[in-house]
């Protein structure tokens, strides 16, 4: 396996029934992370129109993200869904990388959460779509765009649960921990490096940036200590 990346950049499109919030979170989202994971992100088409429901795929668009309702239970229930079959979008004028992908079928990714990439064996992405259940909880909607904007740079966003039972004196709530998401910035960065500037495409190589880094951290912390 190797670093995933998108030589050629993302052209992100949110179509469908969008909900403005959270397709405004998804691209605020992906476009803040895409800066980190050093790829260009743009959004085809007048800003005016990003946000609004829209009932086809445009001939720019490599990163789809299709809000919908599926035509029926058997469809939610599916392991895959189908454009025409379980969901409808115009995708006659769509990349041929986007048509491919909607028309092979989505892998369901949890509830109301279904994915499909297109990747070479460079781990090249050139196409990406996720199509959001909107018949599902609002909750499980921005868990799926909360897993995949991410997943689709290449990391999966897991992160560090941090507790303590207690905080100078005071008691804290064990279902109340500090989430470290810093990592997910540090993997993103780290992999650009890798590829950009050490031409190292491997998945060892961000991990062994990142040891790096916390060892520095933690030199840093111990000689402030004994400064002290």
């Amino acid at each position: 396996m190797t670093l995933t990346h998108w030589p050629d950049g993302i052209a992100f499109e949110a179509v469908g029934d969008v909900p403005a919030e959270l397709g405004f979170h998804s691209a605020s989202m992906l476009k803040f992370l895409g800066e980190h994971a050093k790829t260009q992100i743009s959004l085809p088409g007048s800003p005016g129109n990003w946000f609004l429901p829209k009932g086809s795929i445009g001939p720019e668009t490599n990163y789809a993200l299709l809000f919908g309702r599926l035509k029926d239970e058997k469809a939610r229930n599916a392991t895959k869904v189908y454009i025409g079959r379980d969901i409808d979008i115009d995708i006659s004028n769509a990349k041929p990388e986007i048509r491919r992908l909607l028309s092979s079928g989505l892998s369901v990714q949890g509830a109301g959460c279904f994915a499909a990439w297109g990747a070479n064996e460079k781990n090249e992405v050139r196409g990406f779509v996720l199509v959001v259940d909107t018949e599902v909880s609002q909750l499980d909607q921005r868990a799926c765009i909360d897993r995949f904007v991410p997943s689709s740079l290449g990391v999966l966003p897991v992160f560090s649960n941090l507790s303590w039972s207690k905080y100078e004196g005071k008691r804290i709530p064990e279902d109340e921990p500090f989430v470290d998401e810093s990592e997910l910035v540090f993997l993103l960065r780290a992999s650009a490096y890798c590829r950009d500037v050490l031409e190292d495409f491997s998945l060892q190589c961000p991990a062994a940036i990142l040891g790096d880094v916390y060892r520095h951290h933690e030199s840093t912390l111990s000689n402030s200590e004994t400064v002290k």
